[in-house]
């Protein structure tokens, strides 16, 4: 039985009974299916037996202590997760900003390539007199104006897909960190129920976990508030 995780119990009229985690209790003549006689002969009269109450207070006792360091090797989790997970923005942050920086440059670079290549296009000396007495200087005036309009349109459109990228990312990552903090409060709410059930059972009053990890998160965001790299959205 114990091998099980029942525990065996004196019931009333001194039969044998098994007690589950939960405080359940069952008549081990009933669910063996022999007579009570036949219990007895194979365990004993139980007179060194505990009774369901006591059987119930020392489960609950035990499960109570192994919920409570379920809730620490939870807490210990989410910080984990939180670091990895603050590491991870610091990192998306950095590589954002070296790509917007990498992109910047490209863009001179290659508006300076460009410039050079199209003021390239007008002729000098007597050519490019004869140039504009034809108006083929004002004809490519005319065609590195609008090229000079097109540069810009293009570079805007590609650093305007970069920045959703970006934000898309960063979307992405806000909602990782929103799940991860919803997964550990529902863990913590269920444990919270739990350990109220098991001392409850044990004649005791639960300890107020809530509390606990709303200071907990407290102290947390003061030292995060403390030394916060700067925000994504910047």
């Amino acid at each position: 039985l114990q091998s099980r995780g029942y525990t065996l119990a004196r019931g009333d009229r001194r039969s044998h009974v098994a007690v589950d985690y939960r405080g359940e209790v069952y008549a081990i003549a009933k669910y063996a299916g022999i007579k009570t006689r036949g219990v007895r002969g194979r365990l004993g009269d139980g007179a060194d037996l505990p009774s369901v109450e006591q059987a119930k207070t020392a489960l609950a006792a035990r499960m109570t202590n192994m919920l409570k360091r379920h809730v620490h090797e939870v807490e210990a989790k989410h910080k984990t997760q939180s670091a990895a997970l603050a590491f991870r923005k610091t990192q998306v942050v950095q590589k954002q900003r070296e790509e917007r920086t990498t992109l910047n440059r490209s863009h001179e670079e290659r508006c300076a390539k460009e410039s050079v290549e199209r003021a390239q296009r007008f002729r000098t000396g007597f050519r490019g007199l004869w140039d504009r007495l034809t108006g083929k200087h004002a004809k490519v005036r005319r065609q590195n104006e609008l090229e000079t309009i097109q540069s810009q349109q293009r570079d805007r459109t590609e650093k305007e897909r970069l920045i959703q990228r970006q934000l898309d990312g960063r979307r992405t990552l806000h909602q990782q960190i929103k799940w991860a903090r919803q997964g550990r409060a529902k863990q913590v709410e269920e444990l919270q129920k739990d350990i109220a059930s098991y001392m409850k059972m044990a004649g005791k009053e639960p300890p107020n976990l809530k509390e606990h990890f709303r200071e907990a998160h407290s102290q947390q965001e003061r030292l995060r508030t403390r030394d916060r790299e700067p925000d994504l959205e910047r």
